[in-house]
């Protein structure tokens, strides 16, 4: 009786050790730079804007002022990884931002490009997988106030 305690005791050990394990390492809070492909400040970009009941809207930007306003954001913003595969949802009452944005090398030729979503209540899309932002975060008010065409 007491071996098959134990056994039982010990099977519950390892579940709970795999399930902290788990947590510790893809819910683990970390920058967003470090989710997306490429280390080169970007030169340009596009993003479309999708709100409910409204047709999208994109706003190209090549600014240096806008696209440094924007990668700023996106070196200060932490994130959390949620479940495998995500969707693109617009937040009641709010917007959903895809953003594209390229780096080009002395030659003219790409070096590299970040793709991602990101709705105005913080949730991205990266790759197909959701994260969520963690702490403050000044990505989503950037991309507004890109959009108002006025500095956040």
């Amino acid at each position: 009786m007491k071996t098959r305690t134990r056994a039982v005791l010990i099977g519950l050990a390892v579940i709970v050790v795999l399930i902290a394990c788990y947590a510790l390492v893809f819910m683990r809070a970390q920058p967003l730079m470090d989710c997306l492909e490429g280390t080169e400040a970007p030169n340009a970009g596009q993003i479309v804007l999708y709100e409910q009941d409204k047709d999208p809207v994109t706003l190209t930007i090549d600014s240096a002022d806008q696209v440094a306003g924007l990668w700023q954001a996106m070196e200060n913003t932490q994130v959390r990884f949620l479940r495998g595969r995500g969707s693109v949802v617009v937040p009641q009452g709010g917007a959903y931002y895809e953003i594209t944005l390229q780096s080009l090398d002395e030659s003219g030729q790409e070096a590299a490009a970040y793709n991602f979503g990101c709705g105005s209540d913080g949730a991205l899309l990266i790759v197909g997988s959701d994260y969520e932002t963690v702490g403050e975060s000044d990505l989503p008010a950037q991309l507004e106030a890109l959009f108002a065409g006025q500095e956040p």
